[in-house]
C-alpha cells in the first residue's frame, strides 16, 4: 500500500512539473479593446481648474 501511494504522489509530480514546463500556469496576456474609453478622476481631468484639491 505505501509503494502504490508513493507511486501515485511521484506521478502527480511528474505530471504537474511536465505542466508547469509547458507554461499551463503562465497569466493569459489579456488583450486590451482600443475602442473603450479611459476613466478619469475629476483631480485628473486635463479641464480641472484645481478646486477639487483645495479643502
Amino acid at each position: 500500500m505505501k509503494a502504490f501511494f508513493l507511486a501515485v504522489v511521484v506521478l502527480n509530480l511528474a505530471v504537474f512539473l511536465w505542466e508547469y514546463r509547458s507554461g499551463a500556469f503562465a497569466a493569459p496576456e489579456a488583450a486590451v479593446p482600443e475602442n473603450l474609453e479611459a476613466i478619469v478622476l475629476v483631480g485628473e481631468s486635463p479641464v480641472s481648474d484645481g478646486s477639487a484639491d483645495k479643502k
